[in-house]
């Protein structure tokens, strides 16, 4: 767990200079997560919990369509988004729309710490939920 804490805190950090730190984002795509995949997430309690709201999707249909009617609450927690699954420097550029703090990341770690099989989905106050 500390290992993906240490990528979150850099990505954090290097956040805060938005044009080098755009650009090192662009270069970490393509990101492949195969343990992850687009679907249906049932809304449940964690025994873990994030400090920061924490909401993991990929370049898919579902993704965006959630995206689009979840963004004014994501922006309103400040919830950091992972995108595990994307393929194309053109599908990252797709998630500027939503105007929300994003990072693409391979997620294989997280699925296993949160029992995760889907996505999208959000981490709030220990709980999981779509």
């Amino acid at each position: 767990m500390n290992r993906r804490l240490t990528l979150i805190t850099l990505l954090l950090l290097l956040s805060s200079h938005a044009l080098s730190a755009a650009d090192l984002l662009q270069g970490m795509v393509p990101v492949s997560t195969p343990q992850l995949t687009p679907g249906k997430v049932e809304r449940r309690t964690l025994k873990q919990s994030v400090s920061t709201p924490l909401f993991i999707v990929g370049d898919d249909a579902l993704s965006h369509r959630w995206l689009s009617a979840k963004r004014d609450y994501l922006a309103s927690i400040g919830a950091q988004g992972l995108v595990v699954n994307v393929k194309t420097k053109a599908g990252w550029q797709r998630f500027k729309r939503y105007d929300l703090t994003l990072y693409p990341v391979a997620g294989r770690d997280f699925a296993a710490a949160f029992g995760l099989r889907h996505y999208p989905v959000l981490i709030e106050r220990g709980e999981l939920k779509q």
